[in-house]
């Protein structure tokens, strides 16, 4: 009821908007088409009857009361037709209104969604402009990577080329270097045949005349000295031979021996032992070659004396170590040999005995490396890993020439492998030779 009523006073208030209120006439209010929509005069009684009951309407409406019929003349019920018609009109007129609410809601709604899908797809489109750009930038990236490393690689391999080329070119000056002193060392040698066969005094260089005499008395090594007399030992000059012929004197320790041990008369061809500043055995080549240090700290007495040592007779070796606990050990072989430098003084040890173990036989046959120079048969570097000179295999077992540490366990010091398989340091070591018995 509420519901009708709320309906009936929209209807009458609307339709009272839309009527003109005129003066009433002495003659009768003119009737209405059934189907006429145009707008009408009506009475002025009609409106103020309808009026009333608007306001009836509206009054029992919000009092909650039923709402009750308002009598109207025959008159006013006729022109009441008509209002209801013009309704009528308003509301197929407001039905029409939201059918056309209805479907601009529905373009709107269509040209939303067409806008979301067009931003859609443009997005898309962007994201596959954006990947396509990554990608060429990734790719081009990727061939910039790989020409670089193919120059990289060619470059290396260039490098040693270059290397290799500078060091056949090293050795072969190096051969001929040493075939040359031969050849003066043979001159010299048939000039010193022929100068004895004159009784001629033969003149050398830094000493003044001397004659054959004095040039054969000459110690070529410790032993000679102890032989000779000299059984104290200490710092001596000797004069290796090559191709029996006296080369320049070399400074070294002489270790005559003690009489209940052995008859001494060992050459000593390598010294390490602790001092306040230590020598320093991280050399080239050359150094490894000439030698370096002095008797009475450490030193290395040569790998071209070695070899003439070694050359001109067969030698012992004996090696005397002690480590950091005081305990002291030995090894000798019976047999030591050390090539020239053409053959890059590859090493020859004979059967050893000992208490020290056999380690140094490890790098029996192997030739001699340096830092600046990679003979070893290890895929490093191992004369410049462990910084020194020594006849390494893959790398060592004995490494005499590493630096001298405080007692420790590392691989980077003095080790006997066959004395401390821990590789716990030495504190001193001593390679010594002279010739066998």
């Amino acid at each position: 009821m509420a519901a009708c009523a709320r309906a009936a006073t929209v209807s009458i208030f609307l339709f009272l908007t839309k009527v003109t209120l005129v003066t009433p006439a002495t003659t009768p209010a003119p009737r209405l088409a059934e189907n006429d929509c145009s707008v009408h005069t009506l009475p002025i009684e009609v409106l103020q009857q309808l009026m009333n009951s608007a306001e009836v309407i509206l009054k029992n409406f919000g009092s909650g009361t039923a709402v009750q019929p308002v009598a109207v003349s025959s008159d006013a019920a006729l022109d009441g037709s008509a209002a209801h018609i013009l309704l009528r009109r308003m509301d197929s007129e407001l039905t029409e209104l939201r059918r056309k609410v209805l479907s601009l809601e529905a373009e709107l709604s269509r040209m939303k969604e067409g806008q979301e899908s067009s931003s859609t797809i443009c997005h898309h489109h962007q994201q596959e402009i954006n990947s396509s750009i990554v990608n060429q930038v990734q790719q081009l990236q990727e061939e910039t990577r790989q020409v670089k490393d193919q120059l990289s690689d060619q470059v290396q391999q260039l490098q040693e080329e270059t290397t290799q080329v500078k060091d056949q070119l090293s050795d072969q000056v190096q051969q001929l270097q040493d075939e040359t002193k031969e050849v003066k060392n043979q001159l010299l040698g048939l000039s010193q045949q022929v100068t004895q066969a004159l009784q001629v005094p033969v003149a050398t260089s830094g000493r003044g005349l001397e004659t054959q005499s004095d040039l054969d008395t000459r110690p070529q090594d410790c032993y000679d000295l102890l032989r000779s007399g000299r059984n104290e030992s200490g710092i001596y000059t000797i004069y290796p031979q090559t191709c029996g012929v006296a080369g320049e004197g070399v400074s070294v320790w002489c270790d005559m021996g003690e009489e209940e041990v052995d008859e001494g008369g060992w050459t000593v061809v390598l010294l390490r032992r602790p001092l306040s500043t230590q020598v320093n055995f991280s050399r080239g080549w050359s150094d490894y070659s000439i030698g370096f240090g002095s008797p009475d700290t450490e030193y290395w007495i040569g790998n071209d004396v070695l070899h003439a040592l070694t050359n001109e007779a067969t030698q012992v070796l004996r090696v005397d170590m002690t480590d950091w606990d005081g305990e002291s050990r030995y090894q000798e072989y019976s047999f030591f040999h050390v090539a020239n430098r053409v053959h890059k003084y590859s090493l020859r040890l004979g059967t050893g005995t000992g208490i020290a173990g056999d380690a140094f036989k490890y790098h029996d046959n192997m030739l001699f490396s340096t830092p600046d120079r990679d003979n070893d048969k290890s895929s490093l570097h191992c004369a410049a890993k462990y910084s020194s000179g020594f006849w390494f295999n893959d790398c060592y077992k004995a490494s005499p020439t590493n630096p001298l540490l405080s007692k420790q366990k590392t691989v980077k010091g003095i080790i006997w492998e066959t004395f401390h398989s821990d590789y716990t340091t030495l504190q001193s070591v001593t390679f010594k030779v002279k010739p066998a018995m």
